[in-house]
């Protein structure tokens, strides 16, 4: 069965991906094309797994952090 992706806010990967990052810093970054955003409506929308191998492919993340991300992609957001 295909994975459901999970689309997040740029206020929730503040909360609880990047934390202590600015909504701006993660609308930059995308505007950047660090991580792709999908306009939806009215809303800017980041597919979490897309955001995720992106940055892991950028920079290398502390183990704690990686521990976080896989936490999350395992359950429903």
């Amino acid at each position: 069965m295909p994975k459901v992706k999970q689309f997040v806010t740029a206020k929730w990967l503040t909360e609880n991906v990047f934390i202590g990052v600015s909504k701006h810093t993660i609308y930059k970054w995308a505007r950047e094309g660090i991580f792709p955003a999908y306009k939806v409506g009215g809303s800017l929308l980041f597919d979490l797994e897309e955001v995720i191998e992106a940055v892991k492919e950028k920079i290398v993340l502390p183990a704690f952090i990686e521990e976080k991300i896989s936490k999350i992609l395992m359950r429903e957001v």
